[in-house]
Formats: C-alpha cells, structure tokens, sequence
C-alpha cells in the first residue's frame, strides 16, 4: 500500500519511460498473439477484460510486481510513532533505490521514504498494519520485489502489491513433490481462490494446487524455499495474500 500522495508524481515517471502508443502496441500484441490466452478465447468476454485490466494496469496503476521476489531483505531496525511503523532495511547487493521508489515488501507496496549509504527507510500507516501481518508482528527478513518498468520482461503473474486478506498457515508438509503449505484465509475471499489459479503469499507468486471453503494448498520446490522467507514460516504463522487482479477484475465485470 503505497502512500496514495505520490500517486500522480509516480505516475508522470514511469509513463515518461516509453510513448504511449509504444505502450498501446505492446498491450495489443500480447494479448492477441497466437499462443497467448486472449487469442484462444476472442470470441469470449474474458478477452476484453483482460486487456481492460492489463491497459487500466499500466496506465493507471503507479506500479506493478509479478511475485518474483528479487532479494530477501533484512528488517535492520524498527519502531513505532504516531500509530506508524517505520522499518529500516538493508539495501540489497547491486540495488538501485532511490526516495519515492514501490517494493513490494512481504507482498505490500511501500513507498521508500529515506535512502543511506547501506540502507532505506519506509512508513506504514496505520491502515496498512490493519490489513497486513505487519500489523501482528515484525519478521527480522522480508521478501523484496521492486516495482516494473514499462519496458521489463513481464515474469510471474500481475501483482500490485495490494494486500486482500490475511491468511494463517494451518500445515507444512514435505513430499516428492515439494513442499506443501495449507493456507487459511477469509471464506468471503473463495471466489477468487482457484485451482491452478495464481496467488501472492508473502509477496511469492504461488499456483493453487487445491482450493476448499475457506483454505488453500500450495506446494514449493526448493529454489522457491531457498530464495524465499516462506521457508521460515511455521504453523500459525500469519502471511499475506494478495487475490488474482484479473479475477477480481472479472468477477466485477461479470457481476
């Protein structure tokens, strides 16, 4: 959740990074190649939404992440005043940030406030620590994402480092195939929640592999664990979960 008073200053920056018509194009032509989803599905209304979304995302949205986390970030410092929580994290190796730049910290965007030699600084609000588990406690390490330029390699899925819920991990299982978490999480959310659908844990864009009521499953290989903060999590833990947009998006449409 990013202040919403740098909105408009962001905005003029990255949309000055390439000319509009560059942009419209580059949309286009995802969307409509031959092995891309909207081209197997023109004929269906989930083509024209899908590209409302990505057009309202990059002209519209000040940032966007695709939940592959960059670096994980080692919380240095952190301290409350005025109902806010101000953390100071370790500058990533060969990171370029700069005061007004998003990364998307544990799946919440975040506004760099303040930059030194070794480490940044950012706020959050009170309505941030409401609907995050930033609000429950503080992890000494988070997952790191900066936010895309237009013209970065779109990896992942779309994320906007929006929180939608808080979830609570209700079982860690280790087998052949990886290792599986049992996510719970608000059952009014279930809409959004489907099989082999994308979701952001913590800021990791996961695939659901089965989906209940009010719980999900969702099964880590080893690079993930290992370049991650998901592998210190335990039973219990809080993490945030961030809903597919293009289903949220969808579903608005459709209802």
């Amino acid at each position: 959740m990013v202040r919403q008073e740098k909105h408009s200053r962001l905005l003029k920056t990255k949309r000055n990074d390439i000319q509009k018509p560059q942009l419209q194009n580059a949309v286009v032509g995802a969307f409509v190649r031959e092995d891309s989803f909207c081209f197997s599905m023109k004929k269906s209304i989930l083509c024209p939404v899908a590209f409302l979304f990505v057009y309202d995302s990059i002209f519209y949205s000040p940032y966007m992440f695709t939940g592959i986390i960059k670096a994980k970030g080692h919380i240095i410092h952190s301290h409350k005043k005025g109902g806010s929580l101000f953390l100071d994290i370790k500058k990533p190796a060969g990171w370029k940030i700069a005061p007004g730049d998003s990364i998307a910290t544990d799946g919440v965007c975040l506004t760099v406030a303040h930059v030194a030699r070794t480490a940044y600084s950012c706020e959050l609000m009170p309505e941030t620590l409401a609907k995050t588990s930033f609000g429950q406690s503080v992890p000494a390490y988070v997952n790191l994402e900066q936010a895309l330029h237009v013209s970065d390699k779109l990896d992942g899925h779309f994320v906007l480092g929006h929180v939608d819920a808080i979830g609570t991990i209700k079982s860690i299982q280790s087998n052949s195939a990886g290792t599986v978490y049992v996510i719970s999480f608000p059952k009014k959310f279930n809409h959004l929640v489907v099989e082999k659908g994308s979701i952001t844990v913590d800021g990791v864009g996961l695939t659901v592999v089965d989906v209940a009521r009010d719980e999900f499953s969702v099964a880590l290989v080893s690079y993930t664990l290992t370049h991650t903060t998901l592998a210190d999590k335990s039973k219990g833990d809080f993490v945030n979960l961030e809903f597919d947009i293009l289903a949220k998006y969808i579903t608005k449409r459709l209802s």
